[in-house]
Order: structure tokens, then C-alpha cells, then sequence
């Protein structure tokens, strides 16, 4: 029989012993947080590390505390995983988001480890604590990117054969209102579903043109010249319910451009910040400004570079974005319409877009106040070619498509 095995032992530093005093030193110096509770669930040791990432006043004296008793300990459930881990006596491991009292919000990583005496008496709970915030952060752009790849893959395959379905149907149904003289019911209800067929057949193009992320030649293109062109173009079908402010501060906005894809993405956020005004009307405002971006300012923006940008800047009055689906609005396939309105994949295309020019995209907005997105992308000294407007397929233009 195999005898089992003890738990692991950790020798606890006795109080007053010549150790103590280098083992507090390592204990405060260490660049992780770390706790040590005993028995009665009271605390023995915390140092400054964990005082700092839980956002403890450390003036004050948690020494002999019972854990629960500190909020932040047990708002962030390392108190319940502490005394969980003296109940059984085996190691664990958690990771919990925090929010702290500054506020900010932190992602820890806890490692517990039951202690025991030199008679293998257990005499407390030691946690290791890590602030896991900025490799979250890093993670999350990886991990998303991955999963967009998947998803086109995935779609690009469904779409094609989807596609063949709706030849198959869209041809039969243009047979059948051969057949059926004017003025028929049954001729209406046949254009229809055509209709429906050829909004369907759009929308397959736009998940083909997403899930192949084919590239054109790039070339010296004027961001200022695009909008101007969209707007011109788009105006007539805007709602005269809706003010027109535009604002073009700059002479040095040229970009190395897919300027099929510029087209696109400058469309795409015009008709959607229209479309979330609807016919209730408000101010759609379009400015093109360009920027010195320094380490500071790129920082938050992560795959940006300290240089030259151009920033178009597009904000609607409308009725905003809400807090619980405001991360996932460039999410391929998501919308907040009905199942009867057009649904393409509009922010996702624009987000895909912006990433593939080396810039970056963000949106502020709150309910009831409008959404403001800005696009941030690198400027070059280049002679800028001139653009040639190109018309978005109509089921582009749908709202947090």
C-alpha cells in the first residue's frame, strides 16, 4: 500500500528569533503581495505590496485583523478562498477581477498554501497575490484576434454554400413571377422573397469580403478628400432631420491606403451614425484633424508608435450605447435590430479595417448621449492620389452592425 503523501511543509518563522528581522525585510521587499493567516483566520502578515494592489490605506494596522473584517479582502474573495484552504488544508489557486477603492479595477492571481510546524501542526494559510492587470490587458487584443480569424474561417465556408441556396431560390422565385401576371397578390409576395434574397446575397459578400480580408494596391490617400466624397455622395439620403457639421482642420492627412477599404470604412461609420439618429433627427458631426502622437499618448492605444496621425473623429446625437454591450459593438455578426431589419457587419468590417492600416479605433459614448467613434491612423509625406467614390452595398448600412 502506498502510504499518502503529508502535505507540504513550511517552516513558520518563530516570533523573536534572530530570523525575523531579514524575513520581514524579504517579506516587504517582495514584488508580489503576500499574506500569512492563522488558525483563527486572523491576519499575521501582510506587507506593502498587497496593501498597494488592493488599495489599503497603509496607515492603517491590519495585524491581528480576522480577514473578513477587511473589506477588500473579502469583496475580492481572497478572505472566503483563505478560509476555505484552512478548513481542508490543500493548496489553491484563483483568479478574481477586483474592483478597489480608488476606484480602478484589478485582475489578481492568488496562490494559497497551507503551513504547518516542524511537528506538521498546521499553523496558518500562506497567499501569494499578483497583479495580473496588465497581462489581461495584453492578452485580451490576442485572444480576440484569434477568435475573429476562427470565425471568419468558419463563416467564409457556411457563406459560399449559403450562397449557392440563394441562387437556387432567387432564380425559381424570378421563373415563378414570370408565370403570374401585374398586379397579382402572389407577384407582390414573390418580389418579395426576392428581395429578401438579393439583401441576403449582400450580406454573404460582406461575411466573404470579412472572413478573406482581400487587399488592393495601396496608395497616397487624403482622408479629408474621402469624407467630403462620402458626404456629398450620402446627403441626399440622410434624414433633413439631421444637422451636417464638418469640420476639416488639416492639410497633412495622407495615408498608405487600401482606398477601396477607406471608402468603405468612412461609409460605414456615416451611415451608421445616421441611422442610430433615424428620423428623430440630430447633429451628425465629422472632423479630420492631424496629431504629434508622443509615448504618452500612444501608451493606451497599444499597437500604436510615437509619430504623425490623422484622427477622423465621427459623433452622432443619437440614443448611445449601452455599458453592457458597449465591448461587444466590433464583434463580427453582432447587432442590437430587430431580426426583420437589415444585419450586416458593419463596426466589426470597420474595426478590421483600422487594425490592417496600423491604427486604432475607439468609442466613447453613454445612454441617451450619442456615441463618438474616433479613428486614429499613421500620416506619410506623400503626393495624395485622387479618390473616386465608391457606393456601400445598401445592407451596410445598419447601426452596430
Amino acid at each position: 500500500m502506498t502510504a499518502k503523501s503529508a502535505p507540504p511543509k513550511t517552516r513558520r518563522m518563530p516570533a523573536g528569533s534572530t530570523e525575523s528581522v531579514p524575513y520581514k525585510t524579504l517579506v516587504d521587499s517582495a514584488p508580489l503581495g503576500i499574506l500569512f493567516v492563522n488558525p483563527l483566520g486572523c491576519i499575521d502578515t501582510i506587507n506593502a505590496k498587497l496593501i498597494a494592489i488592493l488599495g489599503l490605506n497603509p496607515d492603517d494596522t491590519f495585524l491581528a485583523e480576522n480577514i473578513f473584517s477587511v473589506p477588500a479582502l473579502a469583496d475580492s474573495g481572497i478572505a472566503a478562498a483563505v478560509q476555505q484552504c484552512l478548513d481542508c488544508l490543500e493548496p489553491a489557486c484563483l483568479e478574481r477581477r477586483f474592483e478597489t477603492a480608488c476606484p480602478e479595477t484589478v485582475h489578481l492571481r492568488c496562490h494559497l498554501t497551507p503551513v504547518f510546524d516542524t511537528n506538521n501542526h498546521p499553523c496558518g494559510v500562506q497567499a501569494i497575490v499578483e497583479d495580473i492587470s496588465e497581462s489581461k490587458r495584453i492578452d485580451h487584443p490576442i485572444r480576440r484576434a484569434s477568435a475573429i480569424e476562427e470565425i471568419g474561417t468558419l463563416a467564409g465556408g457556411i457563406a459560399h454554400d449559403f450562397n449557392n441556396m440563394l441562387w437556387m431560390i432567387l432564380g425559381n422565385t424570378e421563373l415563378a413571377a414570370a408565370e403570374i401576371p401585374p398586379g397579382h397578390s402572389a407577384r407582390y409576395n414573390l418580389e418579395q422573397v426576392e428581395d429578401a434574397c438579393r439583401r441576403a446575397q449582400e450580406l454573404v459578400m460582406q461575411i466573404l469580403r470579412f472572413s478573406r480580408d482581400t487587399e488592393h494596391d495601396r496608395i497616397p490617400v487624403k482622408v479629408s478628400a474621402v469624407v467630403e466624397q462620402s458626404l456629398r455622395h450620402l446627403e441626399p439620403s440622410i434624414s433633413k432631420g439631421i444637422e451636417i457639421h464638418q469640420h476639416i482642420s488639416t492639410s497633412d492627412d495622407t495615408i498608405l491606403a487600401d482606398i477601396t477599404k477607406i471608402n468603405q470604412l468612412v461609409n460605414h461609420l456615416l451611415t451608421n451614425a445616421t441611422y442610430a439618429m433615424g428620423q428623430t433627427g440630430g447633429v451628425l458631426e465629422i472632423s479630420v484633424e492631424d496629431v504629434v502622437l508622443g509615448d504618452e499618448e500612444v501608451l493606451p492605444h497599444g499597437n500604436l508608435v510615437p509619430g504623425k496621425y490623422v484622427i477622423l473623429t465621427v459623433m452622432d446625437t443619437g440614443p448611445g450605447i449601452a455599458p453592457e454591450i458597449s465591448h461587444r459593438i466590433f464583434d463580427p455578426f453582432f447587432s442590437t435590430k430587430s431580426p426583420t431589419q437589415h444585419s450586416g457587419m458593419g463596426l466589426a468590417i470597420v474595426n478590421s479595417i483600422v487594425n490592417s492600416h496600423g491604427g486604432t479605433l475607439t468609442v466613447q459614448s453613454e445612454p441617451g448621449k450619442g456615441a463618438i467613434f474616433h479613428v486614429i491612423l499613421p500620416t506619410i509625406e506623400a503626393e495624395p492620389t485622387p479618390v473616386k467614390y465608391t457606393a456601400p452595398p445598401v445592407s451596410d448600412r445598419n447601426n452596430l452592425d
